[in-house]
């Protein structure tokens, strides 16, 4: 939470600020999300507003839902369902079709093995969690979230990872984050 303010701080652009308002809600700072989200849901970029307005129509409801057992921990968490992250609301908004609501994002550290930059844009990552061999995937290498590195290189390998990913298939995921320690 602290990178994503921080980066807004500097850059002020508001994929960064749509990111930490997402941190807030993880972190039931409601009134902070609220206030960055009706901020951005008058922005320019169509793809930020709509993510902003869909996730403030949702912020009530996970709001109500953290603090209907307080005396239980595991129901004060957010559900499962996540909110729409700056990636999946410009694909979404730009598609023709609408598209499925986006599955949970999942954590994990393992080695990244090799990356595949055929694509002129995209990007996979081969990746070991374990002794499972996964097949992580970018649309869009140059907006992939880094942490910890300035740009993407695909001259990445044999060097330790953790993802933020959601799942796609069997030991396969689309990339959210990517952090090199």
């Amino acid at each position: 939470m602290a990178s994503e303010n921080r980066a807004f701080q500097l850059s002020h652009k508001e994929a960064y600020a749509f990111n930490l308002a997402n941190y807030f809600i993880q972190q039931h700072k409601w009134d902070d999300a609220e206030q960055l989200l009706r901020n951005l849901s008058n922005s320019v970029d169509a793809s930020i507003a709509a993510g902003a307005r869909l996730n403030l129509a949702k912020l009530d409801t996970y709001r109500n839902y953290a603090t209907a057992r307080p005396s239980d921990p595991a129901a004060a968490r957010v559900p499962a369902e996540r909110f729409q992250d700056h990636e999946v609301a410009s694909q979404s908004t730009s598609a023709a079709m609408p598209s499925p609501a986006p599955s949970a994002v999942d954590f994990a550290k393992g080695t990244l093995v090799a990356v595949d930059c055929s694509d002129p844009a995209s990007a996979t990552l081969t990746v070991m969690i374990g002794t499972a061999t996964w097949k992580m995937h970018t649309p869009n290498r140059s907006k992939l979230i880094l942490i910890n590195a300035d740009t993407f290189s695909c001259d990445w390998h044999d060097q330790p990872v953790a993802v933020n990913y959601r799942k796609t298939g069997d030991r396969e995921g689309n990339l959210v984050t990517l952090e090199i320690p």
